[in-house]
């Protein structure tokens, strides 16, 4: 599915309108991340969604992991803003889990 989504968005954004675009985690520390071979964005460029923080919650005296946040190697699924000067981070490729 993030496939087809990614070749209808090349295919319709040729004015660089808003679209998705597929990245890949470079340093989470600080957040980096390449989606192209000369295009890498960096923390000013992007929000983040909840699926890609690390969200715990406590039951009892214990805790649990939600979601793990955004690793280096991982594949996320970006939605540029018209004019591409923002992106939010969706989720890892493979899903939120």
């Amino acid at each position: 599915m993030v496939k087809t989504f990614v070749r209808i968005s090349r295919s319709s954004n040729k004015n660089r309108e808003a679209g998705f675009e597929v990245g890949t985690v470079l340093s989470t520390n600080p957040i980096k991340i390449q989606v192209s071979s000369k295009k890498t964005l960096t923390r000013e460029f992007l929000f983040l969604s909840p699926f890609c923080v690390l969200t715990k919650v406590k039951v009892g005296s214990s805790y649990y992991t939600i979601w793990r946040g955004l690793k280096k190697g991982d594949k996320v699924l970006l939605l540029r803003s018209s004019g591409g000067q923002f992106y939010y981070v969706m989720q890892r490729q493979e899903g939120i889990l």
